[in-house]
């Protein structure tokens, strides 16, 4: 068995930085996207064999809204623990428009950083594997939950990078939640970086996600009821 999955993988799995400690509180539909509960939950699944979670909550105030994502994997081989990794984001957002993210990661054991803010109509990011730039138009963090990421370049929450890939049509179709009941949805495949496919429900909220590691090992995410 590896002894790590691949950074790749380890952010596909991530997409979880938690507000666990906050209050729960529903947040209004101000964007596509933002689920009526405020919470996204999966569980997430290398195989067959679950490896952690990850939890987004999202808080509303009339035009602003923050999104804390929360992301916390172990794999393992019996009780050997082969690999941990944690990430944790906050974006904040005002009229539909991404103003600032930060995020950090622990990435078995090495620190990555990305933060991001906006400055009139640009978009600065800083990361630890990339250095400071100034974003393209239309680049968001690649935390999945809003399908205007698709539109063009995403920015890795781990570390900054740009994630450029080939985003395949929408397709009909379905996948099963975390309880292994089926629901339509909108499939999207994308191939670069890694190939995975993302799956949004008739609302544009975010329910699931395949992916193929770079030890192509699958992963999988499965939403949890909230």
């Amino acid at each position: 068995m590896d002894r790590a999955i691949s950074r790749r993988a380890a952010l596909l799995m991530a997409s979880s930085f938690t507000a666990a400690c906050l209050p729960r509180r529903a947040a209004a539909a101000t964007m596509p996207g933002v689920p009526q509960t405020g919470v996204l939950a999966f569980k997430v699944l290398r195989g067959a064999s679950p490896i952690g979670t990850q939890r987004l909550t999202f808080t509303a105030n009339g035009a602003a809204l923050s999104v804390r994502v929360a992301a916390d994997f172990v794999v393992r081989f019996g009780p050997i623990v082969f690999f941990r990794y944690r990430l944790r984001v906050a974006e904040e957002w005002e009229g539909g428009v991404l103003q600032r993210v930060r995020a950090t990661a622990d990435n078995d054991g090495k620190a990555e950083f990305m933060r991001a803010q906006r400055q009139g109509d640009a978009l600065m990011v800083d990361g630890s594997a990339s250095g400071r730039y100034r974003a393209p138009p239309g680049a968001i963090t690649a935390t999945h939950w809003n399908r205007a990421e698709l539109a063009g370049p995403m920015i890795d929450p781990q570390n900054g990078k740009l994630l450029d890939f080939k985003i395949g049509p929408a397709m009909a179709g379905a996948i099963a939640d975390a309880a292994g009941a089926m629901q339509k949805a909108t499939r999207y495949d994308l191939t670069g970086p890694t190939r995975m496919s993302l799956y949004y429900d008739a609302a544009s909220v975010w329910c699931g996600l395949d992916a193929v590691a770079k030890d192509d090992s699958l992963i999988h995410y499965r939403r949890m009821a909230e």
